[in-house]
């Protein structure tokens, strides 16, 4: 079987979906409250011609909850070592957000360094490498894509708070050389700024990590010993964590490539 791609029949592809969000959004058996983590591959917009193509690579996967003003807050988790806890005002006015709820979709998704520096990294932050947390003895990058896209900007305040969780590498040295950074795109529905730009499914469209939103880096939190880095921004969005190579850190490259 193609490790790429798997094309599937029209049939097969509602009732496949169709179970999938039921099983990401609420089922979650297993799961502590508050969290989900029975991650799914992802499944990126079909190319032309074709009816849907299954993204068939544990490159990028996916999970959803559901956000209520009574369960604002989600963590997701994507593997021992990767996670992002999301929270926001939920709005409870009928008319703003019809439905008091919405579903956030949140992707993590493989990066290199490579494609880190020559593709998502802004120019402002050109000493920087991205964490490598995506696997063991890797130098690999997870980035998270926060699916504005679907949700209408009054469902929610007007903060959104991100907390970036992993286990290895360690935050060592010089804690401000840790730091989350924002690619603004598809904040909210109807933004004109995609996340994924064309060519869809390569990242030579995305936007560049431009903004440094980092408010904390705490190397052991009170509850737990993860690493986190947190900020707030006001939609959604994706999201990396990167260090400066201003000083040196064990495990980390060296160079910013």
């Amino acid at each position: 079987m193609n490790r790429r791609t798997l094309i599937v029949l029209v049939g097969a592809v509602v009732v496949t979906m169709a179970a999938m969000g039921d099983r990401v959004a609420r089922a979650q058996e297993g799961c502590p409250p508050g969290q989900v983590c029975n991650a799914v591959p992802c499944a990126p917009p079909p190319p032309p011609g074709d009816f849907l193509v299954l993204q068939e690579t544990s490159d990028c996967t996916t999970e959803v909850a559901v956000f209520t003003p009574t369960m604002d807050t989600w963590l997701y988790m994507f593997d021992v070592n990767n996670a992002i806890k999301i929270g926001t005002d939920v709005s409870s006015d009928a008319m703003a957000c019809p439905l008091m709820s919405f579903e956030l979709r949140v992707d993590k998704i493989r990066i290199s360094q490579m494609d880190y520096a020559t593709i998502r990294r802004d120019p402002k932050f050109a000493d920087t490498v991205c964490n490598p947390t995506f696997a063991p003895q890797s130098t690999d990058c997870v980035f998270y894509r926060v699916h504005g896209e679907a949700v209408p900007r009054s469902c929610y305040g007007a903060k959104v708070e991100y907390k970036i969780f992993w286990n290895e590498p360690p935050i060592q040295g010089n804690k401000h050389d840790w730091m989350l950074l924002r690619a603004p795109c598809d904040e909210f529905s109807g933004d004109t700024t995609p996340c994924d730009g064309p060519p869809f499914g390569s990242p030579l469209g995305d936007p560049p990590f431009s903004q440094d939103i980092s408010l904390f880096v705490d190397r052991k939190p009170p509850v737990g010993t993860d690493p986190v880095v947190g900020g707030d921004a006001d939609g959604m969005s994706d999201y990396i964590v990167a260090i400066s190579t201003k000083h040196p850190h064990k495990g980390i490259p060296s160079m910013p490539f």
